[in-house]
């Protein structure tokens, strides 16, 4: 009983800060959050085979230098794969404020875009704690989808401006 007490606790406590770093996320960078939702949305394959790319490159190569840099004793190494390592967690977090704020469009279309991306983070976070079904499937596609909407928002700037409402610049 203690046990189930705790873990909703924790759930509820991590939902709360994830959701209220998605916000703090979509208020510092808005414009490549948007980007990144209209990436994602607009692309879905591509957006998605594109982070299934670059996740597996930038998680097999920060692990390639963590254990040459452990092998060969060279500290140097080990912190150019924990920079590396902190960058792709930037990118799977930017990524994911992406996926919450499309999925709090879609939630509460009439609503500002911080009452969209809270209403996504809920969602977003929530369905990611299903067994299973969450863990191994819904999360990584998120990840994924989010990671390639990034670079694509990043990289395709007039494409994508293309695809966006004109009131959405600032």
């Amino acid at each position: 009983m203690q046990e189930a007490f705790v873990i909703t606790l924790f759930s509820i406590i991590g939902t709360v800060i994830l959701g209220s770093l998605f916000i703090a996320i979509l208020i510092l960078f808005p414009r490549l959050i948007r980007r990144t939702g209209a990436a994602a949305k607009g692309m879905h394959g591509r957006s998605l085979i594109l982070g299934v790319v670059n996740l597996a490159f930038f998680v097999i190569l920060s692990i390639a230098l963590s254990s040459i840099g452990e092998r060969v004793a060279s500290t140097v190494l080990q912190v150019l794969a924990l920079i590396l390592f902190s960058v792709l967690l930037v990118g799977v977090g930017l990524g994911l404020a992406g996926m919450a704020l499309i999925m709090g469009e879609q939630l509460a279309p009439d609503r500002s875009e911080v009452q969209q991306i809270a209403a996504g983070s809920v969602l977003l976070i929530l369905s990611s704690l299903t067994p299973f079904l969450g863990w191994f499937l819904l999360l990584p596609y998120l990840c994924f989808r989010g990671v390639g909407g990034l670079v694509l928002g990043i990289f395709r700037r007039k494409a994508l401006d293309e695809v966006q409402d004109p009131d959405m610049d600032e």
